[in-house]
């Protein structure tokens, strides 16, 4: 079995912890609420996948940043289901990213059927399926956990949890292709129709700001850590450049920390349903976010009329 070394909280890292808990929480429960209250998911079934996604990252911020202070007081019996929860918390928010840029490619390859392919019923299938594969997943994946103390030391199979890393690695990958494609395709398309594609373009922002900034903040660890586990097992080195690569490997570790907290932001700042509520509850934002409330588009017709116009139709969030 391979062990994780114990983990010592640090006075810097107690309170990076609870201050990216506390943001996170308000951040994301702002947008469920808004969501909630003021998304018809029937007319914009997407919004479904965005809901979960924030979700995700408010279970992250709750259950795992708010309480990792703390872990050494946990009760052993609270291991395994604590470390169920996050691994489905943090996996859910990548894979509900990747349903999202899919969605975005199916409206821009097929405009055509888009509608007819993307129901509301199908996308809460996706859903359910995604949240009880992940959670299935999880519990398989610390099915052999062990602890050696109260949380802070255990161990699971090193293949499983390399096998958890790689999967992490290609959803976050095939998330940025995806998004890449998606750029290419908007951008030739603006290029030939600078009027209509190119708010359609601004309105795909959302997807390509949320990838690339999960791609940022979630790969580099990712990455690192399976070149510790393989090629540099950081805690038996002494090596000063190997040494220089675990904290380099640490450093992005708070990375994925702080990127968790800031999906909700960006959902806030490129989304128009979600940016509007929050200008009307705090109006002296509205200076800070004007760039962003110029890329508002127009209300899509019911009936699509030609396939250029898949790009023409109001990508309303």
């Amino acid at each position: 079995m391979g062990q994780v070394p114990e983990e010592h909280v640090s006075t810097f890292e107690f309170y990076f912890y609870l201050l990216n808990g506390c943001l996170g929480t308000i951040l994301n429960s702002a947008v469920l609420f808004i969501a909630f209250k003021y998304v018809d998911t029937r007319d914009k079934p997407r919004q479904i996948l965005v809901m979960n996604m924030t979700l995700a990252d408010l279970f992250t911020c709750t259950i795992y940043m708010l309480t990792r202070p703390y872990l050494n007081r946990f009760d052993e019996r609270l291991c395994y289901p604590y470390y169920i929860i996050i691994f489905t918390s943090q996996l859910a928010s990548c894979v509900f990213l990747l349903c999202i840029n899919l969605d975005k490619f199916i409206f821009i390859v097929y405009p055509l059927h888009y509608y007819e392919m993307v129901t509301r019923k199908r996308v809460l299938i996706v859903m359910v399926t995604i949240w009880v594969t992940l959670l299935n997943l999880g519990a398989l994946a610390y099915s052999q956990l062990t602890v050696s103390s109260p949380c802070n030391i255990v161990g699971i199979n090193p293949y499983v949890y390399l096998t958890i890393i790689v999967i992490y690695v290609l959803v976050i990958t095939s998330s940025f292709v995806i998004s890449s494609i998606i750029y290419y395709i908007a951008r030739n398309s603006q290029r030939r129709e600078n009027t209509h594609s190119n708010k359609a373009f601004k309105r795909l922002f959302f997807v390509f700001s949320s990838t690339l900034w999960t791609f940022c903040t979630c790969l580099p660890y990712r990455v690192c850590f399976l070149i510790s586990a393989i090629l540099i097992p950081c805690y038996r080195t002494t090596d000063s450049e190997e040494s220089f690569f675990c904290t380099l490997t640490a450093i992005f570790f708070y990375m994925i920390v702080v990127g968790i907290v800031f999906n909700a932001l960006i959902t806030v700042v490129t989304q128009r349903v979600y940016r509007q509520h929050v200008l009307k509850c705090f109006p002296f934002l509205s200076k800070l976010m004007q760039p962003a409330e110029r890329t508002v588009g127009f209300r899509r017709p019911s009936q699509p009329i030609s396939k250029s116009e898949g790009l023409k139709l109001t990508l309303r969030e």
